[in-house]
C-alpha cells in the first residue's frame, strides 16, 4: 500500500544502524496510533510479530469500503476499545476484529483470558484477543500490562 514511505525508510535506517531483533517487532498505539497499528498490521504484516491497537479504527491510509480487500494479513492481534468511546465508535474496532478473525481463521467462539475483560478467539491460526471495556476514548488501566503480556507471548 502506498503511504508508508516514511515508515519503510525509518525501519530500514533503524535495522541498518541499530541492533534490532527483526523477529520481535511490534506495533501498538492509542487513538490515531491505533489506526496506525491497524494499518501497519494490514500493510506491513511481514515486518511485525504482532499488533495491539487501542481505541483505533480501520486500516488506512485511506481504507476502501468494507470488506477491506487489501487487508488480508494473518497476524497476532490484541484489539482494545471502549464500549462508550464517542470519538472512535466501537463499530470501527469491531470491523478490525472481524477482519483479523477472518484473516487468522478464527472460529466464532471465544474464551476469557487475562487481563479481564479480554477474550481470545478459538481455533485461530494466529492469536486474536478482543478487549472491549466499559470506558470511553481512553487508555484503560489494564492495557499496558495486557499488551506487554500479549507481545511477550508471541
Amino acid at each position: 500500500a502506498e503511504g508508508f514511505v516514511f515508515f519503510d525508510d525509518l525501519l530500514e535506517h533503524l535495522t541498518t544502524n541499530l541492533c534490532i531483533d527483526e523477529s520481535r517487532v511490534f506495533a501498538t498505539g492509542w487513538s490515531m496510533g491505533g489506526y496506525m497499528s491497524n494499518s501497519l498490521g494490514c500493510y506491513r504484516s511481514d515486518v511485525f510479530t504482532a499488533i495491539a491497537p487501542v481505541s483505533g479504527g480501520p486500516a488506512g491510509p485511506k481504507p476502501p469500503a468494507p470488506p477491506y480487500p487489501d487487508c488480508t494479513a494473518e497476524l497476532p492481534a490484541m484489539i482494545i476499545h471502549g464500549a462508550q468511546d464517542f470519538v472512535i465508535p466501537l463499530s470501527e474496532a469491531e470491523t478490525m476484529r472481524d477482519i483479523f478473525a477472518d484473516n487468522n481463521g478464527c472460529g466464532p467462539t471465544s474464551s476469557a483470558v487475562d487481563p479481564s475483560p479480554c477474550v481470545a478467539y478459538d481455533d485461530c491460526t494466529s492469536p486474536l484477543h478482543w478487549c472491549e471495556f466499559s470506558g470511553g476514548h481512553e487508555w484503560p488501566s489494564f492495557a499496558a500490562a495486557g499488551v506487554w503480556a500479549f507481545f511477550s507471548g508471541q
